[in-house]
């Protein structure tokens, strides 16, 4: 130990045994050098608390109120199902009413066609000039068919002689056509014609009408007529010259019958 250490120790004497007794008190001396003063370790500086962040601990959920919260879960799966039904159902509906859309749209396609058809027949047949009557015929052969042409056919030269005889033109001044029964391929279109025929003497039209039912087919792109009930034009086909055209000559009596 160096000197300096010793001066720094602190050396304590213990009185003899008779002085302790005497005085009572253990008598202690105490020999040191003065200590250096040290400074005074400076203060730290406070540092401004931290904020704390506090976490709240989680609440253990009891074992019945997970078990109430399962329904919900399948509360939420079946409305999820139930949507994607309705989705489904919604696509199969709008499916259906579209193909129902469509076909409806075809059938009203083919009535317009067909109506459209019967009435330019109708316009056609009703309507010739004496001196153009073979145009008329040839018209009216093309756009005929069945029994329908083979009646007409038969009837064009009589009837041609009847309407140029009585010097008589025709013509339309209103028609109605409307769809009765068929599909596709077959219609059945009945007419109201306003008929006028007019003599180059008589300023004023004869004006009838004509109630007609036209049968009709379709072929290839076209509708054709293959029958045409006009009581009135089933007249003026027959050979007899009286089919109903003004001055047209009469139809001449039948003969009597002969006595029994």
């Amino acid at each position: 130990m160096s000197e300096d250490d010793a001066q720094k120790t602190e050396k304590i004497d213990v009185a003899s045994g008779e002085d302790a007794a005497a005085d009572g008190v253990a008598a202690v001396t105490v020999l040191s050098e003065p200590a250096e003063e040290q400074p005074a370790p400076e203060q730290a500086e406070e540092k401004p608390a931290e904020p704390t962040v506090k976490f709240e601990k989680q609440k253990e959920v009891p074992a019945s109120a997970s078990s109430d919260a399962q329904p919900t879960n399948w509360l939420v799966v079946g409305g999820a199902f139930a949507a994607g039904v309705v989705l489904v159902g919604a696509a199969t509906l709008a499916t259906v009413f579209g193909i129902q859309s469509h076909s409806r749209g075809n059938e009203l396609a083919y009535r317009d066609s067909a109506t459209q058809a019967a009435c330019d027949f109708g316009n056609l047949v009703s309507t010739w000039d004496p001196a153009k009557f073979d145009d008329y015929i040839t018209k009216v052969k093309a756009q005929s068919t069945g029994a329908w042409l083979d009646q007409f056919a038969s009837g064009a030269d009589p009837l041609k002689e009847l309407v140029q005889q009585a010097n008589v033109k025709s013509s339309v001044s209103e028609i109605h056509c409307g769809w009765q029964a068929g599909d596709a391929d077959h219609a059945t279109v009945v007419m109201l014609i306003s008929q006028q025929e007019q003599k180059p003497a008589d300023p004023q039209p004869q004006i009838s009408d004509v109630d007609v039912v036209a049968t009709l087919e379709h072929k290839g792109d076209n509708w054709v007529v293959s029958d045409f009930k006009s009581p009135r034009l089933a007249n003026m086909l027959k050979s007899s010259p009286a089919g109903g055209l003004p001055g047209a000559a009469p139809a001449p009596a039948p003969a009597p019958a002969p006595p029994k």
